[in-house]
């Protein structure tokens, strides 16, 4: 339903506009105090309260996550937010399909970025071979093996126990559409 979507239309935001914005969406919306509000929040450590001067960056996550999760509880929404996992060092090269596993993100890599992990009730990984393969220096015979299949892994998940667990997309590169791929029984996915 487009009329329960809203679009926060700035190149920069802050957690108070974050906070205000959720609270108009709300009233508009005509949610209850107990219905949640879904917030997505494209690249987290974008916004201008985690990249204060004067503090550490790391100390400057830590306060704008507590901030969010005061928001988040004060005002029952859910913040979906997405990060990017630090790069790898432009020098590595794809030389052999298992060498794609080292751009896979991990809970330590995420540990790295500073106070995200422990104050997120889940992580999901998303993992893109096929893009890799395709701006990484590599043979052509491992592009030709790689298949467009999208990978969200659950790396936490505070709620149910499902650690590990990988859900597969077959993205169809003319529409753009992501498509549910279930890998066959013994099968993975790019072997």
């Amino acid at each position: 339903d487009k009329s329960m979507f809203k679009f926060y239309p700035r190149n920069t935001v802050s957690i108070n506009n974050i906070r205000s914005f959720c609270k108009k969406c709300r009233k508009d919306f005509g949610l209850k105090k107990d219905d949640i509000l879904f917030c997505t929040i494209d690249l987290l450590l974008m916004i201008v309260d985690m990249n204060k001067s004067g503090m550490s960056r790391a100390d400057a996550i830590t306060q704008g996550i507590n901030l969010l999760n005061d928001i988040a509880l004060e005002d029952n929404i859910f913040f979906l937010c997405t990060v990017q996992a630090r790069r790898l060092q432009n020098s590595i090269s794809i030389e052999k399909l298992e060498d794609l596993d080292k751009y896979r993100c991990t809970l330590e890599r995420l540990k790295e970025s500073g106070s995200l992990e422990e104050r997120s009730r889940i992580v999901l990984s998303l993992h893109n071979p096929h893009y890799l393969v395709n701006r990484t220096p590599c043979s052509q015979m491992i592009r030709d093996l790689v298949d467009p299949i999208l990978e969200l892994t659950v790396l936490k998940n505070s709620w149910v126990d499902n650690l590990g667990q990988t859900i597969y997309y077959y993205i169809d590169s003319d529409h753009k559409d992501l498509i549910d791929y279930v890998p066959q029984d013994g099968e993975i996915p790019n072997s």
